[in-house]
């Protein structure tokens, strides 16, 4: 697959799959009505908002939004909400799931209870993309939303997830960093520990990525751009979910998803603009079309 560099790149690319026939869970929000105003007019979704009627026409109207072309399903509670979008894409009857004003973790809960359901399996996970602007360039950080303290296993499962979603992009060897904390006295560093583990497990199961780990960052920073990694694989929740926002005072853009057996699930931040939402919903677009070739190239 042809390689993607930038956030400009998968815009470009999601305006030439057609509209797909999006969700947005409880999108009272002035900021979620303005991304998807932006993505309908460009003709990338077909708008169905999910979540208490009353709401989100309130929300609609003070914000100037046209509902006249949008389905709404109702749905009182955020549980309910989150329940019938993801059913509904587990099912075929979306093509994407979106995050409006709604509290992540019943999202989480709605996807896991569908895996379970569906004997999909799929350890869930958040891979937040930086777009590293100067340096034209992607780095995808995981999991910076869901597994709270994983042990050597659980990182292992996740990291061979983001290997596979970052050849959707057309990385086909990725460059991995494990994050990890180092001690001069005391070596018993579980992070490290973790890391050596998983190293040792990929060699032996041949998963296609270079993979180092460490603390010590100079010798990736050293070689310019062309040394960073491609993929940095965290070692707890705490260190994900502050790493990944503070790209608020840097010169780097960021969009989650999270990743299911069925497809990405765009998981905007609280504080994401119109503009940033546009983004998600593109890299959602281009996220499922590109899985959907993948898979049918390797069914093949």
């Amino acid at each position: 697959m042809q390689k993607i560099t930038n956030f400009k790149q998968i815009e470009e690319e999601a305006l030439r799959i057609g509209t797909q026939r999006t969700a947005f869970l409880l999108p009272a929000d002035r900021e979620v009505l303005g991304g998807v105003e932006k993505a309908a007019r460009d003709e990338l979704i077909q708008p169905v908002f999910i979540g208490e009627e009353g709401k989100i026409v309130s929300y609609a109207n003070q914000a100037g939004f046209d509902l006249s072309n949008v389905e709404i399903i109702d749905r009182l509670s955020r549980l309910e909400a989150s329940r019938t979008g993801l059913a509904m894409l587990f099912e075929g009857e979306l093509d994407l799931v979106c995050k409006g004003q709604i509290p992540t973790s019943y999202i989480y809960r709605a996807i896991i209870e569908k895996e379970k359901q569906t004997g999909g399996g799929e350890r869930i996970a958040v891979f937040s993309l930086w777009e590293l602007v100067k340096e034209n360039r992607l780095i995808l950080m995981t999991d910076t939303g869901v597994n709270i303290k994983p042990d050597w296993q659980t990182k292992a499962d996740i990291l061979r997830r983001a290997v596979h979603f970052m050849k959707l992009f057309g990385y086909e060897l990725p460059r991995v960093l494990v994050l990890t904390a180092a001690r001069e006295i005391d070596q018993n560093v579980a992070s490290k520990s973790d890391a050596e583990k998983i190293e040792t497990y990929f060699a032996e199961e041949g998963v296609s990525c270079r993979l180092e780990w460490g603390a010590d960052l100079k010798h990736w920073l050293g070689g310019g751009s062309e040394a960073l990694p491609d993929i940095i694989l965290i070692p707890h929740l705490d260190t994900g979910n502050i790493i990944v926002k503070l790209d608020f005072f840097l010169d780097v853009n960021r969009a989650s998803v999270v990743m299911c057996s069925r497809g990405p699930v765009i998981i905007p931040s609280r504080s994401d603009g119109a503009d940033q939402i546009y983004t998600g919903l593109a890299l959602g677009l281009v996220v499922a079309e590109r899985k959907k070739r993948l898979d049918e190239a390797e069914r093949r």
